[in-house]
């Protein structure tokens, strides 16, 4: 058990948890967001802290990974995740449809990302994609399967990465 799953986590005062049958609701004035947890672990609320408890001692390592997983949901219902990425490379762009990003990188047919209600997503000039949810695991698996379609390329400068990476061009080394 981690010294972190000791100690409660903080409820803002608009901030309403609910917990029924193994259903962790977290909600706000604008925003929802609902997980499922295992029937061994449950909330205790006192005021204005949540506390973790489990009823069978193997699941005590669990813990910690439910305090993270409920802190970053209450902390996402009131800021919001987001993530840039950037697509470089030549021909390389992307677009919005209704409720999927259709991505252009070098293929003969463009990739096709079915977006999630949760994930909000925003196209700026065709290389730049913003994506905001409230949900932080979603939103780093979807980053992940965008950015497993063409991975950066230091070489040629080529690829989707996150705009906090900042890779180093490569130099090509001749025989």
């Amino acid at each position: 058990m981690s010294k972190k799953a000791k100690q409660g986590i903080t409820i803002a005062s608009n901030t309403k948890i609910q917990y029924r049958s193994n259903l962790i609701t977290v909600s706000n004035n604008q925003y929802t967001e609902q997980i499922l947890i295992k029937t061994a672990v449950y909330l205790i609320r006192l005021y204005t802290k949540v506390f973790i408890k489990t009823s069978k001692i193997h699941f005590k390592a669990l813990k910690g990974t439910y305090h993270s997983i409920i802190a970053n949901l209450l902390q996402g219902i009131h800021k919001r995740y987001k993530k840039i990425l950037i697509i470089e490379g030549l021909g390389f762009s992307a677009r919005k449809t209704s409720n999927s990003l259709e991505i252009k990188i070098g293929f003969t047919q463009p990739k096709y990302i079915s977006l999630t209600p949760q994930v909000t997503c925003q196209i700026v000039a065709t290389k730049k994609i913003i994506l905001k949810s409230t949900n932080n695991i979603l939103l780093g698996n979807l980053c992940k399967q965008i950015k497993t379609l063409r991975k950066y390329n230091a070489y040629k400068n080529k690829g989707i990465r996150e705009a906090h990476e900042y890779p180093l061009q490569k130099k090509r080394t001749k025989k």
